[in-house]
């Protein structure tokens, strides 16, 4: 992801990547480097050979797959203004420079709207450049966003959404519990092959199914269970997270809200609220199949808001 920080007094994009999944390959590999030495036997070259190609397997896992901060020169001046666009990415909200001779390039991006509004609104400020709206926002939204005085009225709409928290959660769930009875069944199928040969399965045939079946059941059940509660009342958000009921200790709350804004990186269902508050655009993340984007905001400085779906 691409973000706006200040160094020395002058603003400046640094690119933040994040973990990658592949990191965690280094365990199953840095696991299997110990095998050829423990097995039954004399150690020799080939399964020192063994034992380092696998070592050096999970070193190079641990080394693509780990996070890192670079600069990222940007030309920032001939500017013309800021806009707010979409990307087909895990980083799929993002804030483009348009420079005067039409150009365009990358300056924001993250995979959460408040961050990189946010970062957006400074640099806009900083270069003097107007920002344009996006995401599914438009110029009124635009603007509660960027206020964050506390003279106006504060939002008494009340708001109550319960859903997972986590992008595609439903699918992940689906997907672990998929794994956690494929595994077990297609290790016993083979077992009881006729094809195999007569001989008892080694206890590392065994174990590694096992191992995997419940690692696959315990993600399975995280993600079934895992449900995250929004409610805002009376200009303050709450966010409340549990497990099959259980509260889990992750409560967010925020006073002073003003506005309410769904956005969607891609136009379609929202997929975060955008709450305007004196202390700037916090992101929530809601379901992505609830339907188009939601419009909070007080009407005419009272505390009413309405709905429009």
């Amino acid at each position: 992801m691409l973000t706006l920080e200040r160094k020395d007094g002058a603003v400046a994009i640094s690119e933040r990547r994040r973990a990658e999944p592949v990191m965690i390959a280094a365990v199953p590999f840095l696991a299997l480097a110990f095998l050829p030495l423990l097995t039954p036997g004399p150690v020799n070259l080939i399964r020192v050979v063994g034992s380092l190609a696998l070592a050096s397997g999970a070193l190079l896992c641990f080394l693509i797959g780990r996070s890192r901060v670079r600069a990222a020169p940007m030309k920032l001046d001939d500017v013309d203004r800021l806009e707010l666009v979409s990307a087909d990415s895990m980083d799929g909200y993002r804030a483009d420079l348009v420079y005067r001779d039409g150009a365009r390039r990358c300056a924001l991006a993250r995979s959460e709207p408040a961050g990189v509004l946010a970062d957006a609104l400074s640099l806009s400020t900083e270069l003097g450049v107007p920002l344009r709206p996006g995401w599914g926002l438009d110029d009124e939204a635009l603007a509660a966003l960027r206020d964050r005085t506390t003279t106006g009225s504060s939002l008494d709409a009340l708001v109550i959404e319960e859903h997972g928290p986590l992008p595609d959660q439903r699918i992940g769930a689906m997907t672990a519990l998929w794994a956690t009875l494929f595994v077990p069944g297609a290790t016993l199928v083979l077992i009881l092959s006729p094809a195999r040969p007569d001989e008892p399965p080694t206890a590392l045939a065994l174990i590694l199914p096992l191992l995997t079946a419940v690692v696959s059941g315990v993600i399975a059940a995280w993600l079934f269970g895992l449900r995250q509660r929004v409610v805002i009342r009376g200009g303050r958000l709450e966010t409340t997270r549990s497990w099959f009921g259980r509260p889990l200790a992750h409560t967010v709350t925020v006073e002073g809200v003003t506005g309410v804004f769904g956005v969607a990186p891609g136009g379609g269902a929202t997929e975060h609220l955008l709450v305007a508050t004196p202390s700037g655009p916090v992101a929530v993340p809601t379901d992505r199949v609830a339907g188009p984007h939601k419009t909070l905001l007080p009407r005419a400085g009272k505390a009413s808001g309405r709905a429009a779906e």
